[in-house]
C-alpha cells in the first residue's frame, strides 16, 4: 500500500502524504484503496486532531490537475475533521 508506510501518527499531528519517488509518473487523483486506506486511517484519529495532506498535485487549482470525483470523496472524508491543512 502507497500510503501505509507513509502515515505519521506523531502526538495530536497526523500528516498523510504520498511518497511518488519510485514513479515515472502520477496521475491528479486517488485509486479506490488509496481512499480506503485514507477512510481507514481517518476512523482511528479524534475529529479535533489536526490532519496534514502533503501531496504533490495542489488539490484546488484552475484546470484539470486533480480528479473532480476524488477530490470531493477525500473532502467528504475530512468533512468532520475541521482542523485540516493540504500543502
Amino acid at each position: 500500500n502507497l500510503f501505509a508506510s507513509n502515515a505519521r501518527k506523531r502526538r495530536h499531528l497526523h500528516i498523510i502524504y504520498e511518497d511518488t519517488t519510485d514513479e515515472t509518473h502520477y496521475t491528479g487523483g486517488f485509486r479506490k484503496d488509496q481512499l480506503i486506506f485514507i477512510e481507514n486511517y481517518l476512523s482511528t484519529v479524534s475529529k479535533g486532531e489536526l490532519i496534514v495532506l502533503n501531496m504533490h498535485i495542489p488539490l484546488i487549482k484552475e484546470g484539470n490537475t486533480f480528479r473532480k470525483d476524488d477530490q470531493q470523496q477525500l473532502f467528504s472524508l475530512l468533512q468532520d475533521f475541521p482542523h485540516t491543512l493540504s500543502i
